[in-house]
């Protein structure tokens, strides 16, 4: 049976993220210098990859419902992406 996932606002060092098609698109791992969120997805080019995913287009974030939500605290910037 799959974990639930909870939805909590604002971008978070290893959330989920949800996509413009309402499916979750991958972990967040950090941002980059532009301001992209950089997301580790396992289905990015036929790849395990960490692709840049522009603020603004996320459906929003969830979080596994069995862990304790996390507090909020800046991404890591990093030259990925």
């Amino acid at each position: 049976m799959a974990a639930l996932l909870l939805s909590f606002a604002g971008a978070s060092l290893g959330g989920a993220l949800l996509g413009p098609l309402g499916v979750v698109g991958g972990r967040i791992v950090g941002a980059n210098r532009a301001g992209h969120l950089l997301v580790l997805g396992g289905n990015q080019g036929d790849a395990v990859s960490i692709s840049p995913f522009p603020r603004g287009r996320e459906l929003g974030y969830r979080w596994p419902g069995n862990e304790l939500l996390p507090e909020a605290a800046p991404l890591p910037v990093l030259a990925h992406g």
